[in-house]
């Protein structure tokens, strides 16, 4: 709920003309661009949970490399002849925790992103509807319904 606001709060008629008239002032060609302030919006609103989710997928990246390197210690391991049985066990527990945090942190990192994909779709949507509904009846006649509709529901 929060998100949703804080995204509706960037896309408020006052800040948007302030933005809109900035970014033409920025722009070479004199053109508004629109896509700073959603960006900025939606970086505002999900920013901790994607930097979230990219450290999940960096931790089980850095494991996957651990294990993978692990391996050549273990291939020592087995062309001694002299090392001690135990360290076998040792080297098995070592791999197996290694692979496991990756494959958890890797799901745990998809998840985020689901969650956070399905939570600024709906952000958007949101704002793209709330914003058709402030047209004037002047412009929503100009418009062809069914072109409206393919629009909003086709772009999100």
């Amino acid at each position: 709920m929060m998100a949703k606001q804080m995204i509706m709060s960037n896309f408020s008629s006052q800040s948007t003309k302030k933005r809109l008239e900035a970014s033409r002032k920025a722009s070479p060609d004199g053109k508004a661009n629109h896509y700073i302030s959603l960006r900025n919006a939606v970086i505002r609103s999900f920013g901790g949970t994607l930097i979230h989710s990219a450290f999940f997928a960096f931790l089980g990246e850095c494991c996957v490399i651990t294990f993978t390197t692990y391996m050549i210690v273990i291939i020592d391991f087995l062309k001694d002849e002299t090392a001690p049985k135990y360290m076998g066990y040792v080297h098995a527990t070592v791999f197996s925790t290694m692979m496991l945090i990756s494959v958890v942190m890797k799901n745990e990192s998809q998840i985020i992103g689901f969650r956070n994909s399905v939570a600024i779709r709906k952000s958007l949507t949101n704002a793209m509807y709330t914003k058709i509904s402030k047209l004037s009846m002047e412009s929503l006649t100009k418009t062809n319904s069914g072109k409206l509709i393919t629009i909003v529901s086709g772009d999100l």
